[in-house]
């Protein structure tokens, strides 16, 4: 989000009447001009803007400008002032929750109007996600999924599947540090570091893990004060605790803060990654291979299941965080969604995974262990899912 504390320079010398005449003006003499092109261009909800000019000597240009359309690769804006092609920008828009998001592009082709009046064509590096930017018609919005859906790439059967599981590695020797997390994102899983005790409950307080390893000595801190700390403050994930020393005092004393476990380094790679599927609730053995929809075929079908594809990391973050925190309430929620929707679009298999973690939440004898493992088999399932 940009800070517009700066005013841009005004070049549209006009009252809102007048510019939503002009805009009006240049769409009807626009009409049918993009009939042809793939892209889909919606009429901009909000159609203030900021334009600024990058210099190659470092400077910048703010320029106020009208947003006419958008599409997701570019947008096509109104200005006072004529701007050469191929000039480096950055357009900042409006999003329809009101935030500002800045997107860097090129300018690919001016256009006159009137008078000073000129309609420039960015392309933008990136592509954007258009529903965040404008209100789309109920047609506007299926031909807008039918081209994520052409444009989203193929399945590969040999993709590595990244588990939404978050680890957070605290070792004050970043040669240890920068190897744990290697093999652990090597595993599949999400890994953040920290170096010393302040910045891992910095980070514990920014964002939910599923697992922590923590080692003994933390430069003047000790491991075992952070291992406290942590479930004093209601940290709730297993922790396992790290050292090159191994005596039953030292295990004791890690246990008795808190620790769920304890290894030794050097540590092996494969020890490291099944004792941390084993404690996250991962089973090892699982299916890793793509899933694809069993209506994958049909052209009718692909906008929707692109959507519901598009969703799922919704449901994955919303999992991982109620399944690390044991908020059942949540849990049960969103396993009745999936266990309801997942057939409908061709995916029998996340209604089946979603059912048995739905069932394990209702059990009679529900079991806290097998409810995380469902849910985390739930979650591996919701990876897999591939357009293709």
């Amino acid at each position: 989000m940009k800070s517009r504390t700066d005013l841009p320079i005004q070049t549209l010398h006009l009252n809102d009447r007048d510019k939503a005449k002009l805009l009006w003006a240049i769409d009807q003499a626009s009409t049918g001009e993009h009939d042809e092109q793939r892209e889909v261009r919606v009429s901009c909800t909000n159609n203030e803007a900021v334009l600024t000019l990058k210099t190659d000597g470092g400077g910048e240009t703010r320029l106020s400008v009208l947003a006419r359309n958008l599409s997701r690769k570019g947008v096509a804006l109104v200005h006072g002032r004529y701007i050469y092609p191929k000039s480096r920008c950055e357009v900042s828009l409006q999003a329809l929750n009101s935030a500002w998001h800045s997107v860097l592009g090129t300018v690919q082709h001016v256009r006159h109007v009137q008078g000073t009046i000129h309609e420039l064509g960015v392309h933008f590096d990136e592509p954007i996600d258009l529903s965040d930017f404008v209100t789309m018609s109920s047609e506007e919005e299926t031909r807008y999924l039918r081209e994520l859906a052409d444009n989203m790439p193929e399945g590969d059967e040999d993709d590595t599947v990244q588990l939404a599981n978050r680890v957070l590695v605290v070792d004050d020797f970043a040669s240890d540090r920068k190897l744990i997390s290697h093999w652990l994102t090597q595993a599949g899983l999400n890994v953040s570091t920290a170096a010393d005790m302040r910045s891992a409950i910095v980070q514990v307080q920014e964002q939910v893990f599923d697992l922590a390893l923590v080692d003994y000595l933390l430069g003047a801190d000790s491991g075992v004060d952070l291992i406290r700390e942590l479930r004093e403050n209601q940290f709730v994930a297993p922790i396992i605790s790290i050292s090159a020393d191994e005596t039953e005092e030292l295990k004791a004393e890690v246990t008795g803060a808190g620790a769920t476990c304890f290894m030794r380094k050097p540590m092996d790679a494969e020890a490291l990654k099944q004792t941390a599927f084993e404690l996250i609730g991962i089973d090892a053995s699982s299916d890793l291979s793509p899933i694809f929809s069993q209506h994958k075929n049909d052209p009718e079908m692909r906008p929707l299941i692109t959507e519901f594809t598009r969703s799922l990391a919704g449901y994955v973050e919303e999992l991982r965080d109620a399944n690390a925190q044991n908020n059942y309430e949540s849990l049960e929620l969103i396993s009745r969604q999936l266990k309801g929707a997942g057939n409908g679009y061709g995916f029998p298999t996340v209604s089946e995974t979603a059912g048995e973690l739905l069932q394990s939440i209702n059990a009679d004898d529900a079991d806290i262990d097998a409810i995380r493992q469902q849910a985390s088999e739930l979650i591996t399932t919701l990876n897999r899912i591939k357009l293709g």
